[in-house]
């Protein structure tokens, strides 16, 4: 059985490994183990941010972390298992975080410009390229 939940700060532990496999896939230089990750997300969930999880079962197999922001409503992470891909769960996630937004404020979120497959995702589901940023490293 398929459930998508709202969970709070106590699923932080439970979060944590799926945000660490979130980073080292998609490059990030986030150089933070597991206690210092669900230390993060605890933190965030305690304070402005909501997240939503995809259970199957007693299983966790994607959860998306989202802001509510005075000026926008912010979607800073979507992930899904690499077994559970392709079954639609990424986008219910998206979804459901869509209509708990505030209306009439934009949809933000942010790819890795290496990510080719994530930005086509939401390319698919109606995002579009807003704003390029540039790094150099020093």
């Amino acid at each position: 059985m398929v459930e998508i939940t709202k969970v709070d700060g106590r699923y932080a532990e439970r979060l944590a490994p799926l945000n660490q496999a979130l980073i080292a896939e998609e490059g990030s230089t986030t150089l933070l183990n597991l206690v210092q990750l669900a230390q993060r997300l605890r933190h965030w969930l305690d304070c402005d941010y909501q997240c939503l999880a995809v259970f199957e079962g007693e299983r966790l197999v994607g959860y998306c972390l989202f802001a509510l922001e005075p000026d926008r409503n912010y979607i800073r992470q979507l992930y899904v298992v690499p077994d559970r891909r392709r079954c639609g769960y990424g986008r219910l996630l998206l979804e459901r975080a869509e209509t708990m937004a505030t209306p009439g404020k934009p949809l933000h979120l942010e790819v890795l410009a290496n990510n080719d497959r994530v930005l086509g995702f939401y390319q698919k589901l109606g995002y579009l390229s807003y704003v390029y940023e540039l790094r150099k490293q020093r």
